[in-house]
């Protein structure tokens, strides 16, 4: 229930950790990696909050309100977007490993 709690209030904050640049919400990021794969997705508080935490993540990437044209240009807001496209992608890999028999909890 506390690391459920602590999680719920990253993701409040996570608008704002998300004007950093990369280096800096990075730590943050690996915070909500290691509680949201400690989640047991068969309960429904949990599967609500995973489901708030891809949520929040796909909001904060929002590429439309962002001009793509200097996508390949290095800067604070980039470094963000690649964090959370990797972040997401861990999630993804998670749930392919659980439903083909690996131990993680994210199926």
């Amino acid at each position: 229930a506390l690391k459920l709690g602590i999680l719920e209030e990253m993701l409040k904050h996570l608008g704002s950790v998300c004007m950093t640049s990369g280096t800096q919400c990075l730590p943050y990021m690996q915070c909500i990696l290691f509680l949201a794969t400690d989640l047991d997705l068969a309960d429904e508080k949990d599967r609500a909050t995973f489901d708030a935490v891809l949520e929040k993540l796909v909001d904060e990437l929002d590429v439309n309100r962002h001009s793509l044209s200097d996508i390949h240009m290095r800067s604070p807001r980039n470094e963000v977007n690649l964090i959370i496209m990797r972040l997401l992608s861990v999630f993804m890999s998670h749930s392919k490993q659980s439903a083909t028999g690996g131990t993680l909890n994210t199926d």
